[in-house]
């Protein structure tokens, strides 16, 4: 089903893309991965149809996963375009900038990073005899750069020394997902600026000065809320005594983990770094999810509890895993299928911030300390906001005069016939919303 060739009112073009959306849940697409509701993919997906055809969701994005590795032979990613990246190791570190004479010494041995490609860009699972989605955004290039500093879920080196942070943004993706983070929380105290930035030295690379389409930085928020902990252990902060455990004291995770939350202290930072905070199967903040708190300009919430994930060797783990590692992938994923819909015309820090604006803030969602800009709804992003015009440049006025979509028409006597509209059949033309994004209509759609 597609409709770009016909000129359609925004009212319109939601009630399509609203009908659609009902149509693939019912008929099963999003059985296996329910999560995906809550966001509104659904209704993205439906867009994504009506203007583009079978387009698929992220394609022409490209997306970097820093994690462990994945097994490239499991069916989901047979697909797709995932690559894995080797990089030099320091053998007693992490992994260091390449220098000459070097070769591939980190290994890619599938783990946390497999799961957290599959909820990214998996490729769809034909169960039941329904073709199934799992990952948000399977037409995405995805490049997989293990890391052998890997504890859990915990990385055990710094950011740069353990993922090459220089070269991965080298090489240009749209977005950089992180689905890990320390058991240090952005807000303590311990931490002001310039502590940060001598702690991290690869803020330099983050903050990509100079770069006119920045990479948007999407990472977990953290799972340490209520984590029994020791008081004055140096491993944890926010370290609160709670005599009912053995530890003696429970974390207040009242923002995300210092990694996460790099927007509190660094301000070049802000407009491409993103914590994710994770929600539960009715839209509630989970019980072991970090806070936006600090960080709430520069955070959102998605899905963390039940994500549907590849097991490691064949087939799917249905029963799902928990975490703001998987609520991560799910922003990324979902911002790479934005880029797609609006054809790359969009830089990807005004993704972002779309994504922002067009949150869902109602309600739970109005409490900025815990969901920071509201709970993802990429149903919302990938519609118009507001009436959207055709822009067209006016030589006498010396500016541009915006016109709306049901004020433009072509209106031609019956001895034209067909001509004109079938001449313009395939050209199209983009009319702007009130945030600057493009929408595309046929201009055959406006002969009237």
């Amino acid at each position: 089903m597609r409709m770009d060739g016909v000129c359609q009112s925004p009212q319109g073009f939601i009630a399509s893309r609203d009908y659609l959306a009902e149509r693939k849940v019912d008929a099963g697409e999003y059985s296996l991965q329910p999560a995906m509701e809550l966001v509104n993919l659904p209704k993205a997906h439906a867009a994504l149809e009506l203007t583009q055809g079978r387009a698929m969701p992220g394609a022409g994005a490209a997306i970097a996963i820093i994690d462990d590795g994945v097994n490239m032979a499991h069916a989901v990613f047979t697909d797709v375009s995932v690559t894995i990246e080797l990089s030099p190791s320091s053998g007693s570190g992490g992994n260091r900038p390449p220098e000459p004479g070097d070769s591939p010494t980190t290994t890619n041995s599938p783990g946390h990073g497999h799961l957290v490609t599959g909820v990214a860009a998996g490729g769809r699972v034909e169960e039941g005899g329904v073709n199934q989605y799992l990952g948000v955004a399977p037409g995405a290039a995805v490049t997989v750069y293990p890391t052998q500093c890997f504890t859990g879920e915990v990385r055990t080196c710094s950011l740069g020394i353990a993922n090459n942070s220089a070269a991965v943004i080298a090489a240009t993706p749209n977005f950089i997902n992180y689905s890990f983070g320390s058991l240090r929380q952005a807000d303590n105290t311990n931490w002001t600026e310039q502590a940060v930035r001598a702690e991290y030295s690869e803020i330099n690379d983050f903050a990509q000065t100079g770069s006119r389409n920045p990479a948007v930085i999407v990472f977990a928020a953290g799972n340490d809320q209520g984590m029994p902990c020791t008081p004055g252990d140096d491993r944890y902060q926010n370290c609160i005594p709670d005599s009912s455990v053995d530890e003696g004291g429970r974390i207040d995770a009242a923002s995300p983990s210092i990694e996460a939350g790099l927007t509190f202290h660094i301000p070049e930072l802000r407009p491409h770094l993103v914590a994710v905070v994770a929600v539960d199967a009715t839209g509630v903040i989970s019980d072991f999810s970090n806070r936006c708190g600090a960080a709430a300009d520069w955070c959102i919430a998605a899905p963390g509890e039940g994500i549907v994930v590849p097991n490691l060797d064949t087939g799917i783990n249905d029963q799902g895993v928990d975490g703001t590692s998987f609520s991560a992938p799910l922003v990324t994923g979902g911002l790479a299928m934005m880029h797609g819909f609006f054809r790359g015309q969009m830089k990807n820090t005004e993704l972002l911030e779309r994504l922002y604006i067009t949150a869902n803030k109602t309600g739970r969602y109005s409490d900025r300390t815990i969901y920071g800009q509201g709970l993802a709804d990429f149903g919302a992003a990938m519609s118009p906001v507001g009436t959207p015009l055709i822009v067209i440049y006016s030589a006498r006025a010396g500016t541009a005069v915006g016109h709306a979509l049901g004020a433009t028409g072509l209106a031609l006597g019956s001895p034209f016939g067909d001509g004109i509209s079938r001449s313009l059949a395939g050209r199209q033309v983009a009319a702007f919303d009130d945030l600057g994004a493009p929408f595309w209509h046929d201009l055959s759609g406006f002969v009237r």
